[in-house]
């Protein structure tokens, strides 16, 4: 947990970004992969795009991912879902919330394609390996899959 904290490691977020459904997320996932004692690792980072605004001197990603893997105990089953949490709504003006984020579960496949990652674990992925696989709005914990 510390590592998050080096400057090395962070992008810039909108100040209510982080606290909501992002830290939702990061709590289902934490309270519910590990209960058959599988191992979980969890892969976070921004999406940059040339469109990102400047705010302050910084361009502030629309868009952060969050990859994880889950290796599970019993069967030895590795299982992997990819997420993508967009501030989109909060960049229309910086110093003015206008609307609220979404999560989006979506193919491992988009996130490589959008970041220029390669996490060579597509066969693993929960939604499948094909690029047509829907993008899945998350409301709540009941539509996360790990």
């Amino acid at each position: 947990v510390a590592d998050t904290f080096f400057y090395t490691n962070c992008t810039p977020q909108h100040q209510r970004f982080n606290p909501r459904s992002w830290l939702n997320l990061e709590d289902y996932i934490l309270d519910n992969a590990g209960e058959e004692n599988s191992r979980v690792c969890v892969f976070t980072g921004p999406v940059f795009a040339p469109t990102d605004k400047i705010y302050r001197g910084f361009q502030i990603p629309e868009a952060y991912w969050k990859v994880v893997a889950v290796a599970h105990s019993q069967t030895g089953r590795l299982s992997v879902s990819g997420y993508i949490v967009t501030q989109q709504d909060f960049m229309n003006d910086l110093e003015f919330v206008y609307g609220e984020y979404q999560t989006f579960h979506v193919p491992l496949k988009m996130i490589e394609d959008k970041t220029g990652l390669d996490f060579g674990l597509i066969p693993f992925d929960v939604l499948g390996s094909v690029e047509s696989a829907p993008v899945r709005v998350v409301r709540g914990a009941g539509d996360i899959m790990i």
